[in-house]
């Protein structure tokens, strides 16, 4: 298996290329192998390409998963990643069972990292690829990681965490759709359920109930007033998510799934606009565009021949730095 790394940035050794080195240690933790994917080497700012983008094809269509490592420019990645996107588009590249991941840098904290990840994703699962973020405890859209001056994300420890933990999730998953096979039942949970009483969130502190997890309860929210349960239920056996209208209650309603350890990590979701992208891929969910009930099948059977890292939840990012 392989991963390769492609680095969208006319600096060969710039803060996205020092990012993207994290998210390989990531994907090396995992005992993947990775190659290196330089753009520069292929697409020129005068618009000229080298005669052997053939070998760019080949190498993309030998890989497992690709990690993007690109800077911001307004909220989107470099026009070395646009060119590339488009080249692909152009020759009619199937992504199916790649697997996708972006380290992104910008200026700063809120620079348009997520955005940048939001559009590129959604342009990458076009292709056939399916999406993923960085994982469990912060789970982020991806490596999102801050730097001005070449070197400086180096100083941005959350992001390196963030881009080493996208690097393990890529693998991960990529070892995850290797071990699948094609066959199986798509059991779709049709989100959200029509006909069905569903109060919304009343953003409780204790989330998910501690007294639930005591009781061993499979739903662990305190209340139960409305046909949450067996909505659940539903929810938990399924292996396949299809957003058909959208409504936010469903996530505020279901958010003791993600601090109940993430239960969502590995069902895939259909994404059917780029809208719903940050609703999914906060929960961990596989996102994907095409061929959704191949991408559950793989998921459903490959993730049972595996041991997999279990996913613990962490309030990071609830602490008030105001309070000693």
């Amino acid at each position: 298996m392989r991963i390769l790394l492609v680095s969208c940035s006319t600096h060969k050794e710039g803060n996205s290329y020092l990012a993207l080195k994290e998210a390989e240690r990531g994907v090396r933790d995992k005992g993947i192998e990775t190659e290196w994917l330089h753009l520069n080497e292929y697409f020129f700012s005068n618009g000229t390409e080298k005669e052997y983008l053939s070998d760019l094809i080949q190498k993309v269509q030998s890989s497992d998963g690709l990690i993007f490592g690109t800077p911001v420019y307004f909220g989107a990645w470099s026009s070395l990643a646009q060119r590339f996107y488009e080249y692909l588009k152009e020759n009619k590249v199937d992504l199916f069972k790649k697997v996708v991941g972006f380290v992104v840098v910008g200026a700063k904290r809120n620079g348009g990292q997520e955005t940048t990840i939001t559009f590129a994703g959604w342009d990458l699962m076009g292709l056939g690829a399916c999406m993923v973020n960085d994982g469990y405890p912060v789970s982020q859209f991806g490596g999102s990681c801050v730097g001005g001056l070449i070197g400086d994300v180096l100083n941005d420890k959350e992001g390196l965490q963030m881009s080493f933990n996208t690097g393990k999730r890529v693998a991960e998953t990529a070892m995850i759709l290797n071990a699948g096979y094609m066959s199986g039942d798509t059991r779709m949970f049709i989100w959200p359920p029509n006909h069905k009483k569903m109060n919304r969130c009343r953003g409780c502190a204790d989330c998910p109930s501690k007294e639930l997890f005591d009781k061993n309860e499979d739903f662990k929210c305190r209340f139960s007033d409305d046909e949450m349960p067996e909505i659940h239920k539903q929810l938990m056996e399924s292996n396949l998510i299809s957003p058909t209208i959208y409504d936010l209650r469903f996530f505020e309603r279901t958010r003791y799934l993600r601090r109940d350890n993430y239960r969502l990590t590995y069902h895939v979701a259909w994404i059917p606009e780029p809208k719903w992208i940050p609703l999914f891929i906060k929960q961990n969910c596989i996102l994907c565009r095409e061929k959704p009930n191949q991408y559950a099948w793989l998921v459903s059977t490959g993730k049972e021949k595996l041991t997999l890292e279990k996913q613990v939840y962490q309030p990071i990012g609830y602490k008030n730095p105001y309070i000693k």
